[in-house]
């Protein structure tokens, strides 16, 4: 049985589900789990997981650009990439997706996924090499939600590049 009764920030439990605002370490443990996972069905040899993330800061540590993903398999999934609006326009956003793009081929990535809506940046991955595969509908009435894919292509590598079209079908 689910519940979600409850003030938000409070655990509430029903059986054995909860539900409750998400510390960090959860997730990290969800994809712990997931990982040990496909290891035991695939091999170690064939999954490896890496979580990344870049960031940008100036005066007093104020933060105003990041970009975070993480790695599975060949494929690297950039979960959000984000620059404060003053601060747009002046090329953080392309340098934390070169350098993202750089430290996950850099853990065996051969190609990069990101999804946004067409309210946010469809036309910044375009420019920087990054394909529509598909687009659907977002819960927000008239925008759309696109699905970016960027294949890299490698000189004298042993990973399976076409796995990652494989795997985005599978």
């Amino acid at each position: 049985m689910l519940s979600n009764k409850g003030t938000e920030g409070q655990q509430e439990n029903t059986n054995d589900i909860f539900y409750s605002a998400v510390p960090s370490w959860y997730v990290e443990r969800l994809a712990v789990g997931l990982t040990e996972h496909a290891e035991n069905q695939l091999g170690a040899r064939h999954v490896s997981h890496a979580n990344y993330g870049g960031f940008f800061r100036i005066d007093q540590g104020r933060l105003i650009g990041g970009i975070w993903g993480f790695t599975w398999g060949v494929r690297a999934t950039i979960q959000q990439l984000w620059v404060e609006p003053i601060s747009r326009g002046q090329g953080l956003g392309r340098k934390l997706l070169v350098a993202f793009e750089k430290k996950m081929q850099e853990l065996g990535a051969t190609c990069f996924l990101v999804q946004t809506s067409d309210i946010e940046a469809p036309a910044f991955y375009h420019k920087a090499g990054y394909d529509c595969i598909v687009r659907f509908p977002s819960s927000v009435a008239g925008v759309s939600e696109n699905l970016f894919l960027k294949k890299i292509s490698l000189v004298n590598s042993d990973l399976d590049h076409e796995g990652c079209s494989k795997n985005l079908n599978s």
